[in-house]
């Protein structure tokens, strides 16, 4: 069950960007990662004024930015400078976080990322099944991490290859 204390305070439409590890982080690497999330939403800035952001690790696996636009436009320098961020993360633990072919799942408490080039394969294999949980990175507002982040296969996009 994921704790949302972290968007106490954030609008519901606030933008959220997910960023999925390869791999778990260890003890160390999630008390360094969560410093520099807290640091760099401190200083995240858009057109050299402050955005409201947070950053968040969820389930030692998924890095979560938070900004809510109902003060202030998130704009493309301002993103750009969270990409840098988070592949500054990526060289410094030697981790994956921007490859988006790769999909997470979650069946019975484990997780499992598969390449998308892959699905037809698991889902045929029965590995992935119509209960199992989607971790669908590709919600946009906090309000739809809250209702679509975790989602059943057969309630997303994948319901027809059942």
């Amino acid at each position: 069950m994921i704790n949302w204390n972290f968007s106490e305070g954030f609008h519901p439409t606030s933008k959220v960007w997910i960023y999925q590890s390869n791999r778990d982080f260890t003890a160390a690497e999630l008390n360094e990662i969560g410093s520099a999330l807290e640091a760099f939403s401190k200083e995240w800035t858009s057109h050299k004024m402050e955005v409201k952001a947070t950053g968040v690790i969820l389930m030692n696996r998924f890095i979560v930015l938070v900004a809510d636009e109902s003060l202030n436009l998130v704009g493309g320098c301002s993103i750009d400078s969270s990409v840098k961020f988070i592949r500054e993360i990526e060289n410094h633990f030697t981790i994956t976080l921007l490859d988006r072919t790769k999909m997470m799942f979650e069946s019975e408490g484990v997780m499992k990322e598969i390449s998308l080039n892959q699905l037809e394969e698991n889902i045929s294999a029965g590995i992935i099944e119509p209960e199992t949980i989607y971790f669908n990175n590709t919600v946009t507002t906090l309000d739809e991490m809250k209702s679509k982040w975790q989602q059943t296969v057969k309630d997303s996009w994948m319901a027809s290859r059942f």
